[in-house]
């Protein structure tokens, strides 16, 4: 039972950080569009 609740938290820790980076990809395709920030 403690390796399904070790694997859910690992799913979760995963989508959370697939979430972040696709917003972070996100912001640094519009700053690249702003030309703000020198890629």
């Amino acid at each position: 039972r403690t390796v399904y609740a070790m694997i859910d938290l690992l799913d979760l820790i995963a989508a959370g950080t697939a979430s972040t980076m696709s917003i972070f990809d996100s912001l640094r395709q519009l700053t690249k569009i702003r030309g703000l920030i020198p890629a």
